[in-house]
């Protein structure tokens, strides 16, 4: 018999639909929400649970992102059982202030690891404006080699090999919404979510 699962971060949603994702060898996964270009969705919740249908236990739920301060879900797991199957609810938020029209969203399941390598000094790592409307300025201790835009489907969106500490990418012409920008230097590679508006 199935159950619906609360998720303990937001009660008011609606439009809810289900996802499975399996954990990759590493045991950390990566999920995120974003918009969908014309589509009134602009608030989601997700919600991750182990287990089986009917007897789901809640791993992790995120409202809003606060690491970028946007109405979409970001969830980082680390330490999960690589192959291990999770389920992974998102919905939208339910607010009579808001649409509650049903729409698309973009939803990503990926390993952020495979993303990263080397030894990347967060701390000498610039990256403004985040949400950005028009140029994002990127500036490092070391020299950038390369500097890559993808978005939520993981296609490379914009580029750039700035070989300099400085770089500014033009993200004017891209659709608003989530995007992974991923930074290499000769020895180490830095992932960053990046809102455009």
């Amino acid at each position: 018999m199935w159950t619906k699962s609360e998720p303990s971060c937001q009660a008011s949603y609606i439009n809810d639909v289900w996802f499975t994702v399996t954990v990759p060898p590493s045991g950390n996964l990566t999920l995120q929400t974003g918009e969908a270009t014309g589509s009134d969705v602009d608030d989601t919740i997700m919600a991750v649970y182990s287990g089986t249908c009917g007897a789901l236990t809640e791993v992790d739920c995120n409202d809003d992102d606060d690491e970028n301060g946007g109405l979409f879900s970001y969830i980082a797991l680390t330490g999960r059982t690589p192959g291990e199957v999770l389920y992974v609810m998102v919905s939208q938020y339910d607010s009579f202030f808001s649409t509650t029209t049903p729409g698309q969203f973009r939803f990503a399941a990926f390993d952020a690891d495979l993303l990263s390598a080397g030894t990347f000094d967060k701390n000498k790592f610039v990256a403004y404006p985040n949400p950005v409307k028009d140029v994002l300025h990127l500036s490092y201790a070391e020299n950038m080699t390369d500097v890559a835009v993808y978005n939520m489907l993981g296609q490379k969106v914009l580029g750039a090999s700035p070989a300099s500490n400085d770089a500014n990418l033009n993200m004017s012409s891209l659709s608003n919404g989530a995007y992974t920008v991923k930074v290499a230097t000769a020895n180490a590679v830095k992932t960053i979510k990046v809102m455009k508006q």
